[in-house]
């Protein structure tokens, strides 16, 4: 790995978020100058309403130049639930191992935050990605459609399994935290 360093989010690094987020975002995704907009709102509820013990961001940065950014805020259904926001690393720092290094950064503060479960909203799939969600522990929401159908049909006991015990809980941090230790 390179001599990138992780740091506390300040408040002259909301303009560099803010900017990043959008014009990669439109580079690379085609998003208009809407984003822009949503980025900074959140960045401006962020540094207006964060709780330092429960909230935190962080600024990837190699000397003085800024690499990438991740947040753990704590999400509207509850105390136990936060989310990612604003995750992104530019893209010379990509293959650098630097995602991980900021994802294990967030991980470990939820973790001693008391968070049970960490949110992971994706508005764009990115395949090269996925593996590396699931092997931290992410998982894909439960939706009904056509393949539970089958899934019931052919594994009749899952479905006696939910009948009992319900449906699976969001409980991907601690299942994380566990199998980690």
């Amino acid at each position: 790995m390179d001599q990138t360093k992780l740091r506390p989010f300040h408040a002259t690094d909301a303009d560099w978020v803010v900017a990043r987020h959008a014009a990669l975002y439109a580079a690379e995704e085609g998003y208009d100058d809407s984003f822009r907009t949503l980025v900074a709102q959140i960045i401006a509820d962020f540094m207006a309403e964060h709780d330092p013990t429960r909230e935190r961001g962080w600024i990837a940065a190699r000397g003085s130049a800024r690499r990438g950014s991740i947040f753990v805020v704590q999400d509207a259904s509850g105390p136990q639930v936060a989310k990612l926001r604003l995750v992104l690393v530019e893209p010379p720092a990509r293959g650098t191992g630097l995602a991980q290094q900021l994802l294990d950064t967030a991980l470990s503060f939820a973790r001693a935050a008391g968070y049970r479960a960490l949110v992971l909203t994706v508005d764009v799939p990115v395949s090269g990605l996925r593996e590396r969600d699931l092997r931290n522990g992410f998982r894909m929401p439960w939706r009904p459609g056509p393949a539970t159908v089958l899934d019931v049909a052919l594994h009749p006991r899952w479905l006696a399994g939910i009948a009992r015990h319900g449906m699976p809980g969001l409980v991907n941090l601690s299942e994380h935290g566990e199998s980690a230790s």
